[in-house]
């Protein structure tokens, strides 16, 4: 058998969902033990995630029927927010995956160092296989959930309520025309297409209004994290919404343009 040394294989999938929600599904443990396995006999019991460089994410692979597991596992090498992830694994293989937003949808490609053991259709497959299930988990739970945003916003502590009640307001006024809706889980303003979205978190409110208005915006927006179509602002400061609503009448101009 020809050896697998330095062989890279590469898979791919396609997810219609926000790229800051296919981020955290695929780094935050609590999500990944949920889609982390090649075929419905397998299952991943524990998962835990240090997301900087240097750290280790590692998760425990078993068979439902208790026959065999392996721990699979890795140290961060390189780390760009929402974009790239470089890893090196437990056996010393490299391996990486890239987000890449494009309109309503986010590409993740995993490209990965062949092991020995198993041949490279077989190592295909089974990766594909996890990032299939990956891509049907992210959206599933994009498709299901809250029925308003006034529903979406009822569920979060007072503070924070104020907070999105005044950025929908903000919205509102600089888009009057648009239709406001629940998309992927999140608070979505549409007219001729998605406007923009947004959600909160625990330490910030993630702003969405596509990569066009990162980029159009791109000094206004240098003080604050992000990835290529996303925004986070500080929960803790107060919102930009002048900047906010000068980026929506932007993504308004730009939706009647098309």
């Amino acid at each position: 058998m020809p050896s697998n040394d330095k062989i890279e294989i590469e898979v791919s999938v396609s997810i219609k969902a926000p790229l800051d929600q296919v981020w955290q599904y695929w780094t935050r443990p609590e999500h990944i033990v949920h889609w982390n396995a090649a075929s419905a006999e397998w299952h991943t019991t524990k998962s835990e995630n240090d997301l900087r460089i240097g750290g280790r994410l590692s998760s425990r692979m078993e068979a439902k029927d208790g026959s065999m597991g392996f721990d699979f596992w890795g140290i961060y090498v390189e780390i760009i927010p929402q974009e790239f992830l470089s890893i090196e694994l437990g056996d010393g293989r490299k391996m990486s995956v890239e987000f890449t937003p494009d309109a309503n949808q986010v590409e993740v490609k995993e490209i990965f160092e062949a092991e020995k053991e198993n041949s490279i259709e077989q190592q295909r497959l089974g990766w594909q296989s996890i990032l299939n299930n990956f891509k049907d988990y992210v959206e599933t739970r994009a498709k299901t959930g809250f029925r308003s945003i006034e529903e979406y916003i009822a569920c979060f502590p007072g503070e924070t309520q104020s907070i999105l009640k005044e950025l929908q307001r903000v919205i509102k006024a600089a888009a009057p025309d648009a239709e406001e809706k629940i998309s992927y889980q999140m608070p979505t303003f549409a007219q001729n297409g998605n406007l923009v979205h947004f959600a909160a978190y625990k330490n910030h409110i993630g702003f969405y209004p596509a990569p066009s208005a990162i980029l159009a915006f791109k000094e206004d927006l240098a003080k604050y994290q992000g990835g290529k179509g996303s925004i986070q602002f500080p929960i803790n400061e107060p919102l930009p919404y002048e900047l906010i609503r000068r980026i929506v009448r932007f993504r308004v101009n730009e939706n009647l343009t098309k």
